[in-house]
């Protein structure tokens, strides 16, 4: 009982001795590394306030990283595709899991990643589809390239419709009660950006007539 002391001693010196050195390291290390931030959006409503529940490589014995994160960023991570599962810190009363989030995303080297997610409604949504009807002034001369306009989500760009102008400018897109939010509106001739905009959608309806004047000196 008498020698454990003195050797826990020279163990604890020792580890004393060792920890700057493998401190700077891992410092080191962590500012080399890949970065990622987590952004969420609302969606009908302000988003709430989230956490990260995990993160971690994919992989059946990958080590839990979420404790790496400070609100919901986190650096010096390693190359590699990892998983993730973010919650909100309050959920509403008896939706608990209807809020949360997950994925997978890729990170490579010491580069900085800003994930943009878009918070679900935490209910059911119809799923009718009904047309609406624009128009693009003056109507843009194709020649051999179809002239063709692009509706797409700012957040989720998996939300995305678009459709052929015809001759006289006109045309018919197909949209929900699911399309709500910033969308991005782009008009093309061919490969050729002729026009953008933005126009915010709730419940499937644009805020403003969908008309869109070209300018004299197309983008």
């Amino acid at each position: 009982m008498r020698l454990t002391t003195p050797i826990l001693s020279i163990v604890a010196i020792g580890f004393a001795l060792q920890t700057p050195g493998g401190a700077q390291e891992t410092a080191k290390r962590r500012e080399d590394g890949a970065r990622i931030e987590f952004y969420v959006v609302g969606r009908l409503q302000p988003a709430l306030r989230y956490r990260v529940k995990s993160f971690r490589l994919v992989g059946q014995n990958s080590p839990e990283l979420a404790a790496r994160f400070n609100d919901l960023a986190a650096q010096g991570l390693d190359s590699g595709e990892y998983q993730y599962y973010l919650t909100p810190e309050k959920p509403p009363i008896g939706q608990r899991s209807d809020f949360d989030l997950s994925g997978r995303v890729q990170l490579y080297g010491a580069q900085s990643r800003l994930i943009t997610l878009q918070m679900p409604t935490g209910s059911y949504i119809d799923g009718a589809i009904f047309m609406l009807n624009g128009r693009v002034l003056p109507p843009p001369d194709g020649g051999k390239d179809p002239v063709w306009i692009r509706f797409q989500h700012a957040v989720d760009h998996a939300q995305v419709v678009q459709a052929k102008l015809n001759v006289d400018g006109t045309f018919r897109i197909p949209t929900g009660l699911w399309f709500t939010g910033s969308v991005i509106v782009t008009v093309c001739r061919g490969g050729d950006v002729l026009f953008l905009d933005v126009v915010h959608f709730a419940g499937g309806q644009p805020e403003r007539p969908l008309e869109f004047r070209l300018r004299e000196n197309p983008l």
